[in-house]
């Protein structure tokens, strides 16, 4: 019996390790297609603010609050200089307007960067 065990654990083991190499690959893939694929058409502070998303949610994984993001800081490190909060709202507008973030209505954190 302790056999059979042994052989369907290194079956799912192989299976596992297989699953984790597809994701791995299929990742890779997703990270050349988007090479030299830039978001054009961005005043310098639009790209402050949608480079400080892309942070922000990769430190923390969720995005920021508009609060969060006028204060400009991530782990205690002033990213981006100081801002109104309507002049965030202002600028994360624009770049939905755009096409390069959604806005969520009545959602806490309600963005996504597409």
């Amino acid at each position: 019996m302790k056999n059979n065990e042994k052989t369907s654990g290194i079956i799912r083991d192989q299976r596992i390790r297989e699953l984790i190499k597809k994701r791995e690959e299929k990742l890779d893939e997703e990270v050349v297609e988007n090479i030299g694929k830039q978001k054009f058409g961005m005043t310098p502070k639009q790209k402050q603010v949608y480079d400080f998303l892309i942070a922000y949610q990769k430190t923390y994984g969720v995005y920021p609050s508009t609060a969060e993001i006028a204060a400009g800081e991530i782990d205690g490190r002033e990213i981006l200089p100081k801002r109104h909060k309507s002049a965030c709202w202002a600028i994360m507008t624009r770049l939905k307007q755009r096409g390069y973030i959604e806005v969520l209505p009545y959602t806490e954190r309600g963005l996504r960067v597409l």
